[in-house]
């Protein structure tokens, strides 16, 4: 299984990962660590996956496409990962569960980008009421939060959090500031990781400016990651306290 996670707000992007892959054998299930779940293109965005990792080769399908961002925006990057997932990958034909993939960016006129495609299988816990197997597209509205995977762990923590706030009490994360809306996406990660071994280090944390400069932020502990890390990495986006609006809708 896997943990993933984006922020997204009018002055940053946040998009976290786990790198666990589980594999389940007759005598029971074994782990990957360190499995790559993100891929980052410097100036377009940056697209993380979650779900069925059998025949999930979006890395070397975007590699082909040789993405740079004199030839693609974060738009078009987003309709080269469905491609793949409908055309390429084909999930429903060779049974797979659920799989997806996040894609963030900020456009070529700096209007910061979230897409989710993604495909349910029979069962799926995404599914609602009567529904069947299907694809699925979404373009995020901005403020916004995602999270896929282990989702039912990541809405413990998001919900609570907002309801915190909603409620006027003190909470240690302050969605309006970039730090800690960083620093909220790797708490996501290492929460689901203590909950269960599905999830687990490194944890990987990508903060995309709106130029679509990408700094990726390794936490290889349970142990949260560094602020004054975060801070450093934020001010070298050129990314202030006073920058982002905090996002309010959850998936």
């Amino acid at each position: 299984m896997t943990m993933i996670f984006s922020g997204a707000t009018s002055c940053l992007i946040v998009m976290s990962v786990d790198s666990v892959e589980r594999k389940d054998y007759g005598d029971g299930p074994a782990y990957d660590n360190d499995v790559r779940k993100s891929y980052i293109y410097e100036g377009v965005g940056c697209v993380t996956t979650w779900g069925a990792r059998d025949g999930n080769r979006i890395g070397f399908f975007l590699e082909e496409q040789l993405i740079s961002p004199q030839n693609h925006s974060v738009v078009e990057l987003a309709r080269l990962v469905e491609h793949y997932l409908k055309n390429e990958f084909k999930p429903q034909e060779i049974g797979l569960h659920d799989v997806g993939y996040h894609i963030g960016g900020f456009d070529r006129d700096s209007t910061p980008r979230l897409f989710h495609t993604f495909w349910l299988a029979s069962g799926s816990q995404y599914l609602q009421p009567g529904e069947s197997e299907k694809y699925g597209w979404q373009d995020r509205p901005i403020p916004s939060l995602l999270y896929n995977g282990r989702s039912e762990l990541a809405h413990t923590v998001v919900t609570t959090l907002l309801q915190q706030i909603r409620e006027g009490k003190p909470v240690n994360f302050d969605l309006e500031d970039p730090a800690d809306l960083a620093s909220f996406g790797d708490l996501i990660a290492r929460f689901a990781a203590e909950i269960t071994e599905d999830v687990g280090p490194p944890f990987y944390t990508m903060l995309i400016s709106p130029t679509n400069q990408i700094f990726q932020l390794p936490n290889k502990e349970y142990c949260p990651i560094s602020k004054d890390e975060v801070v450093k990495a934020l001010l070298q986006l050129g990314i202030t306290d006073n920058d982002t609006a905090a996002p309010s809708s959850a998936n």
